[in-house]
C-alpha cells in the first residue's frame, strides 16, 4: 500500500540527519508521481508500507495517514507510557490514537 509517508531520497543532508520530511529532494504522492487511487500503480520503495496477512486493507487504511500522523506527534511529544494526552483533531485522527500512552 502506498502511502503520503516517505519518498525522501535518502542522500540529502536533511535525510542523512534523519529529517526526512525537509528532504531536499522529495517525492510526494500525487504530485511526483500518480496517487494512490488506482489498481496498480509505480511509487518508490520509501512510500510502500507492508500490510500483515492478518489485516485487510479496510483494516490498515486508517493505520497510514491518520494513524502516522497522530503516532509522529506523540512519539515527538515525551509522554510516557500511562500519560493522559489529548488529539485535537475531526474523524480518524482523534478516533485513533485519543486516550492513554501505552
Amino acid at each position: 500500500m502506498a502511502t503520503a509517508i516517505g519518498g525522501q531520497d535518502n542522500t540529502c543532508r536533511e535525510c542523512r540527519r534523519g529529517d526526512f520530511r525537509n528532504c531536499r529532494n522529495l517525492k510526494i504522492l500525487g504530485i511526483s508521481y500518480d496517487g494512490g487511487y488506482q489498481e496498480y500503480m509505480v511509487a518508490p520503495v520509501e512510500a510502500l508500507v507492508p500490510i500483515p496477512e492478518t489485516l485487510n486493507n479496510a483494516e490498515a487504511a486508517p493505520l497510514l495517514c491518520a494513524g502516522i500522523t497522530t503516532y509522529n506527534a506523540l512519539r515527538h511529544s515525551g509522554a510516557f507510557p500511562g500519560d493522559l494526552v489529548a488529539v485535537q483533531g475531526i474523524g480518524g485522527l482523534g478516533l485513533i490514537e485519543g486516550g492513554r500512552v501505552s
